[in-house]
């Protein structure tokens, strides 16, 4: 609902002529704020809505059609600008376009909300008493709240180890390419900007095609710890070299590559981590999870853009092979390794 008040508000003060640069970075707060809450609640809210045994693909079809509104969201509002805003910058350029482009957008959200309204969980109300069996499973606050989840986090070992896994590969990885990339198709590749797009357009479609490939193949067999750690240590390996890419088809290989292994193990991750977890601790975890990978990304920006000064292609060397370290290093620990794809029924607390 916040989000589709937030779109619908800065879409009327910008048809209206009064967007100020203050106003934008309240919307822009506000909106991760709201995301804070979103993002979460989205992760958590799937096991609720589908059989436990469609788990798997309904991860995979949530995040297909997020691939595919990242293809379809920017050539929409393309289009909108540049069809209603005629203007030519200036101090009162026209932002008609821009303005419309936010109305969909709210519009989008909006029809989300009714669909989500719509829902019909068929085990909610047994999530819900669950969740209040028992005093001390109903805690006060937010603070007790996140105490609670950090403790079951913690007691599951296998789960802190991916937990701190997925924290080290942000604080790693995230800087180095969202600082680094840029850098290399502005210094390395003869097309420049155009190079950035297309690295960025690869990545998205090889996330498409590994979510697809999540949900349209059937698990692995067996253990799905060791699956996971190795193909994060692969993806490593594969970041190492990108520092000294200087030919197009080179980095749209290795980025496609990477695309789909990080859609593919972010499936299977997901799914292992929701069928581990039971509902009335979902929302916790999920939080503490998106917790670890937003709250480092500032950091490794601005290590990565610090480091960078001196060499890129050390940076990218250093990131993958400190990712495929911790990835191996967590892939030895017995509980990882014993990791298991979920059976068809969600987890007790004994479990």
């Amino acid at each position: 609902m916040y989000k589709v008040q937030l779109s619908a508000g800065l879409a009327a003060l910008i048809l209206a002529g009064h967007t100020q640069l203050w106003l934008i970075y309240l919307f822009s707060l506000l909106k991760g704020i709201a995301d804070g809450f979103h993002y979460p609640a989205q992760a958590s809210i799937v096991p609720w809505v589908v059989k436990p045994g469609q788990l798997r693909q309904a991860n995979a079809a949530l995040q297909t059609t997020v691939e595919l509104g990242g293809f379809a969201g920017p050539a929409v509002a393309g289009w909108l600008i540049a069809a209603f805003s005629g203007g030519e910058g200036g101090s009162d350029p026209n932002l008609t376009g821009v303005g419309l482009a936010f109305v969909v957008v709210s519009g989008a959200f909006l029809l989300a909300l009714l669909a989500v309204a719509a829902l019909r969980p068929g085990n909610l109300r047994q999530a819900r008493d669950e969740g209040a069996s028992s005093a001390d499973e109903a805690p006060a606050g937010i603070v007790a709240s996140v105490v609670q989840g950090v403790r079951f986090v913690r007691a599951n070992t296998a789960m802190f180890s991916l937990f701190l896994l997925v924290a080290g590969i942000e604080l790693l990885v995230e800087g180095p390419v969202i600082v680094g990339i840029p850098i290399l198709a502005d210094t390395r590749l003869a097309q420049g900007a155009l190079a950035l797009g297309v690295i960025s357009s690869a990545y998205a479609a090889g996330s498409l095609g590994g979510s697809l490939l999540a949900g349209a193949l059937p698990p692995p067999r067996g253990r799905i710890g060791p699956v996971l750690t190795v193909q994060y240590a692969l993806m490593g390996v594969l970041l190492m070299p990108f520092g000294i890419l200087d030919v197009l088809w080179q980095a749209v290989g290795v980025t496609l590559l990477l695309g789909v292994m990080g859609g593919y193990t972010d499936i299977m991750f997901m799914t292992w981590l929701q069928g581990r977890t039971p509902p009335r601790m979902m929302g916790r975890v999920m939080s503490l999870l998106m917790a670890s990978q937003v709250s480092l990304s500032p950091f490794s920006n601005a290590i990565a853009g610090a480091l960078i000064k001196f060499s890129l292609p050390w940076v990218f060397v250093g990131a993958g092979g400190l990712m495929s370290l911790l990835s191996l290093g967590a892939g030895l620990r017995q509980e990882v390794r014993d990791m298991r794809m979920p059976d068809n029924a969600h987890p007790t607390e004994g479990e």
